[in-house]
């Protein structure tokens, strides 16, 4: 949406929502199924990675997705998958400010 409020397009998502890159050239939308990442105006919209719940890294050329694995980080140019954790039960990550670190937090149960 336009900030005059003059223009609005919708985006397709069943779970986790969308969140902006911090240098808000790029929207990730995070599914159950899938991370796909668009364009702040909806256009472009393409899968990135299997899984959703999705983390941006400060400096905007990656995320932490949970995946099917566990968490992984995926570049945006959607070429680069390395796996952090095996495990499926995790249910956050964050990026330390200055993109050296990750922090997981898992579900274990209560």
């Amino acid at each position: 949406m336009a900030a005059d409020r003059s223009s609005r397009r919708l985006v397709p998502t069943d779970g986790f929502g969308a969140r902006y890159s911090p240098d808000g050239t790029t929207i990730a939308v995070g599914t159950q199924q899938a991370t796909k990442v668009m364009a702040p105006d909806g256009s472009g919209l393409r899968f990135l990675h299997e899984g959703g719940l999705i983390a941006w890294s400060p400096d905007s050329p990656n995320l932490v997705v949970s995946d099917t694995e566990g968490h992984a980080i995926v570049s945006l140019a959607g070429c680069d998958h390395h796996l952090l954790t095996p495990q499926k039960n995790q249910d956050f990550a964050a990026w330390v400010p200055d993109s050296r670190s990750i922090a997981v937090v898992a579900f274990t149960g209560w």
